[in-house]
């Protein structure tokens, strides 16, 4: 698997923040460095066991993008992040900082990278036993210099949605389609997350009155795509799970391209 290219946002103007294969299993997932080298085609940076809960975490870090496995008991995550966690504060002292963090880092939009994820997370279904449920996360933002710019890219996704461009502060939309996947007769929940995000970044420095500020406006779009807990009996196949899989990563796709359809 080639690593992901990262670029500041607001000169990639589009790009990932997370892609996420979450797997659940009746039994303890084991073979976990074997896992994350079949799945990233290389060694962990390291590893490291929380003695407390058993959280297994493997990760390593390729031109600033951050590949990790990590398994709980009968969980197991695989992901590619951008490094940074919209959800999060960073902090980064001014003295070990070489420059203002001042934009947020994405992976740029590749089909390369998505094949490469959806071919790793379909290969790897095959070589874990007893999975009950399998779900596809994926986070994507687009660059906007107003709340308004973020809505209209995305008002074309969201035909059914009425907004009001010019009156909205902020705006989240959730929706759950169920989706079945082809040849299986499995069903899957299609969440789908729309979104004005804004990030703020604060350069501080000793003797500086006060920090320098900085907005930064994205569009975020979102997708969970997640087997329902009846089917737990259905995903009683590598195969089964392998289609399951493949069909997950179309159905993200056409949320991300296509909007709420």
């Amino acid at each position: 698997m080639e690593p992901p290219k990262l670029l500041p946002l607001t000169k990639a103007a589009c790009g990932f923040t997370d892609l996420r294969l979450v797997i659940f299993a009746s039994s303890p997932i084991e073979g976990h460095a074997q896992l994350f080298q079949d799945f990233f085609e290389r060694q962990p940076d390291s590893e490291s066991k929380n003695n407390v809960d058993g959280r297994n975490v493997l990760s390593a870090t390729v031109n600033g993008a951050t590949l990790s496995a990590s398994f709980i008991a009968q969980r197991g995550d695989f992901f590619i992040s951008s490094g940074q966690q919209l959800t999060k504060p960073r902090f980064v002292p001014s003295s070990t900082a070489q420059k203002p963090i001042d934009d947020f880092t994405v992976a740029a939009e590749s089909k390369e990278l998505l094949n490469d994820f959806k071919t790793s997370a379909t290969a790897v279904v095959a070589k874990i036993p007893h999975i009950q449920r399998i779900s596809v996360v994926q986070q994507f933002l687009w660059s906007a210099s107003s709340t308004r710019d973020a809505l209209e890219k995305l008002k074309p996704m969201l035909t059914a949605v009425p907004l009001d461009i010019d009156g909205i502060a902020d705006f989240f939309y959730r929706v759950n389609r169920i989706r079945v996947i082809p040849e299986t007769e499995i069903q899957v929940n299609r969440v789908g997350d729309w979104s004005v995000v804004k990030m703020l970044f604060a350069n501080v420095q000793a003797g500086m009155p006060k920090p320098l500020m900085k907005i930064l406006t994205a569009a975020s779009v979102k997708t969970d795509i997640n087997t329902v807990p009846d089917e737990k009996d259905s995903l009683n196949s590598a195969d089964t799970c392998q289609k399951v899989v493949s069909a997950m990563f179309d159905y993200s796709s056409e949320v991300r391209e296509k909007g709420d359809v």
